[in-house]
C-alpha cells in the first residue's frame, strides 16, 4: 500500500512529465512552423528570380538545430535548451538579414530583361535616325555597319537568356554596350562634320545624350 507521500509524488512526477510533455510539443511545433513560414519566404523570392542560394543554406542549418533543441527538450535540460535557443536565435537573425539584403538586389533575369529592352528601344532609335539621314544624302555606311553590330549583340542577348543562359546574355550585354559606345562615337563625328542641318544636329544631340545614358547605366548595373 502506498503511503501518501509516495501517492504525492507520483502525481508531482506525473505533473511534470505533462508539462515536460507539453513544452517539447510546443516549442518543436513552433519551431517547425517557423521555419515552414522561412522556406515559403524563400520559395516566393526564388519564384520571382531571385538567387536564395546563401539564405536557402543558412535556412537548413537552422533545421538542423532542431535534434539539439528535441535532445535537450528530452533530457529536460534547461541549461541545454537555451543553448540551443541561443543558437537558433542567432542563425536565425542572420537569416533575416541575408534576406533583407537579398530583396534590396534586383534578380538577374529582371535586369537582363530590362536592358534587352533598353537595346530594341536604341537601336528602333537608331534605325529611325539612320534612315533621315540617308534620306538627307549624308553617308550613314558606318553607323549601318555599327548598328548592325548592335542588332547582332542584342539577338545574341534575347537567345543566350531564352535558353536559360544568363551568364551567355550578359556577355552579349556588355558586347552591346561596346557598340553602343562605337555607335555614339560616329554620331559624334556627323555633329563635328558640320554637315548636319540645325533641326538634325538636335536630334542627333539627343541620340547621343541617350546613348551616354545608357552606357552609363548600364556599367553601372551589369557586372
Amino acid at each position: 500500500i502506498k503511503t501518501a507521500l509516495e501517492e504525492k509524488e507520483g502525481e508531482l512526477n506525473g505533473l511534470k512529465d505533462a508539462y515536460w510533455g507539453a513544452v517539447r510539443n510546443n516549442t518543436l511545433e513552433i519551431f517547425d512552423m517557423r521555419i515552414e513560414r522561412a522556406q515559403e519566404v524563400l520559395d516566393t523570392l526564388s519564384e520571382n528570380g531571385y538567387d536564395t542560394s546563401e539564405a536557402q543554406t543558412k535556412l537548413d542549418e537552422i533545421q538542423s538545430e532542431r535534434s539539439s533543441l528535441e535532445s535537450a527538450l528530452n533530457e529536460k535540460d534547461h541549461i541545454e535548451i537555451r543553448q540551443a535557443h541561443l543558437e537558433i536565435l542567432n542563425l536565425s537573425k542572420e537569416l533575416r538579414q541575408i534576406v533583407k539584403d537579398l530583396q534590396v538586389k534586383i534578380p538577374q533575369n529582371i535586369m537582363i530583361k530590362h536592358w534587352i529592352h533598353v537595346g530594341d528601344r536604341v537601336v528602333d532609335r537608331t534605325a529611325t535616325i539612320i534612315s533621315e539621314l540617308k534620306t538627307l544624302g549624308i553617308d550613314v555606311s558606318e553607323l549601318e555597319n555599327i548598328h548592325v553590330q548592335a542588332v547582332t549583340d542584342l539577338e545574341k542577348a534575347q537567345s543566350e537568356f531564352d535558353a536559360g543562359n544568363s551568364e551567355g546574355a550578359i556577355t552579349a550585354l556588355k558586347d552591346l554596350k561596346t557598340t553602343l559606345i562605337e555607335l555614339r562615337a560616329a554620331y559624334e563625328e556627323l555633329i563635328f562634320g558640320g554637315l548636319l542641318s540645325a533641326d538634325m544636329e538636335v536630334k542627333v544631340e539627343a541620340t547621343i545624350n541617350a546613348l551616354d545614358n545608357t552606357v552609363t547605366e548600364m556599367e553601372n548595373s551589369i557586372e
